[in-house]
């Protein structure tokens, strides 16, 4: 491996725009050759400094700590590279070396783990991980060219990425690629009935390419509550004949043909390479708590982790993301009033979402209202656009249809 090393020392210096790259893949041990070391220090030193990168000051600093019979064999590495050539011919020497890396880290885990009564799948999965190149895009940081985006951005009009919900539609305005829109609630609130209806909505009105990862309920189980949302039917008023012969399957196959579905359990760390091969544009995560935690991290230190990694995830592929978010005990039994600081308890949620909908059951405490059956209160509790508010919706518990009801036209309370 060590002509490997020398070759991506060599390119960094040749062409040090990718310097970049290599900092991001770099990890402990990633040059085994003691000169090797030396060298990728200096380069680390001298890019934190901002001191311009070539080949005589790499060699003036490092005289007498490097051979210069090594220099010349990490020239050798360049010979016949063009320049076109020069980042992919990095990124296949990076991981190589990152693979043999994670090979070794993945067998030392299942050994250490065999030993074990109990064995710890996230460490294995964690020490896999190192092998995974992190790529590196460009960026564009022209300001013309950001006032260009700016009237394009304009010029488009309009988001068609809504809720379906008018009075949240009207304030908020549509959702922009690289946004998280929080949706918060107890278990058994018709949080995922939220989500699902949001989702239902988006099919018909927007082209965007839509993915669905549910974490916890089945492929099988999605779609049912799909079609019962769709076809505004319960459980018992669906089976495989019905919904063929009377209801119309077609058009539903039709409708949701473009929707991509996840059922099993992905870091985001998968997430994102799914949202990248598949061409992803806005994504349902159902929900934060259920995304594997790395190793030795408290629920609280896993959910916070993985939500800024969401939100990496969205700002880095203009990507939209729901993601779905279980209250902490403070939401009581799930007909308590939720407020912004119940997100604080899962993770910091509140600093990354940037709009965030809580969803309660009124009906659900004791000696509730009547005049609430059937009726969900739904909040939006941050809005970076505007307003924060809430809105009574009609919730039917046969089909999980969710309808906002528009009081004199505006169901704002």
């Amino acid at each position: 491996m060590i002509e490997t090393e020398m070759a991506i020392l060599a390119v960094v210096i040749q062409f040090h725009n990718l310097v970049d790259f290599l900092l991001r893949n770099y990890f402990p041990g990633m040059f085994l050759d003691v000169e090797n070391q030396v060298i990728f220090q200096t380069i680390s030193q001298l890019h934190e400094s901002g001191t311009p990168l070539d080949w005589m000051t790499i060699r003036d600093l490092l005289r007498g700590k490097v051979r210069e019979c090594h220099f010349a064999s990490m020239l050798r590495t360049l010979c016949g590279l063009p320049d076109y050539l020069a980042e992919n011919f990095l990124k296949e020497k990076i991981t190589l070396v990152k693979k043999a890396a994670g090979h070794k880290a993945v067998l030392r885990a299942i050994q250490d783990e065999a030993s074990s009564s109990l064995v710890d799948f996230d460490r294995i999965i964690e020490a896999a991980e190192k092998g995974r190149l992190v790529e590196l895009s460009r960026e564009d940081s022209n300001f013309e060219n950001a006032y260009e985006a700016y009237v394009a951005w304009k010029a488009a009009g309009p988001s068609q990425v809504e809720t379906g919900l008018p009075s949240f539609d009207r304030e908020i305005g549509g959702f922009h690629p690289g946004e998280i829109v929080g949706i918060m609630g107890r278990a058994a609130t018709a949080k995922t009935f939220l989500g699902l209806n949001i989702l239902s909505h988006l099919i018909g009105c927007t082209p965007k390419r839509i993915g669905l990862f549910s974490l916890e309920m089945s492929k099988p189980a999605l779609m049912e509550r799909l079609l019962q949302i769709y076809f505004d039917k319960s459980r018992r008023g669906l089976s495989v004949e019905k919904i063929t012969e009377q209801l119309g399957i077609q058009e539903f196959l039709s409708r949701f043909s473009s929707l991509r579905i996840y059922g099993r359990v992905y870091s985001v760390a998968e997430i994102s390479d799914l949202v990248k091969r598949e061409s992803l544009e806005i994504i349902f995560v159902d929900h934060l708590q259920l995304i594997p935690q790395s190793r030795g991290r408290s629920l609280y230190e896993g959910a916070t982790y993985n939500i800024r990694e969401l939100k990496e995830l969205a700002k880095n592929r203009n990507v939209i993301i729901f993601l779905l978010i279980q209250t902490s005990r403070k939401g009581e039994g799930g007909g308590t009033p939720l407020t912004l600081d119940m997100a604080r308890d899962s993770g910091s949620i509140e600093e990354n979402v940037d709009f965030l909908v809580g969803i309660w059951n009124p009906s659900l405490e004791e000696n509730a209202d009547p005049a609430w059956k059937g009726k969900l209160s739904l909040k939006l509790l941050k809005n970076k656009r505007g307003p924060v508010f809430g809105i009574k919706a009609h919730f039917s518990r046969e089909s999980g249809r969710i309808i906002e009801i528009e009081e004199n036209g505006h169901g704002v309370f």
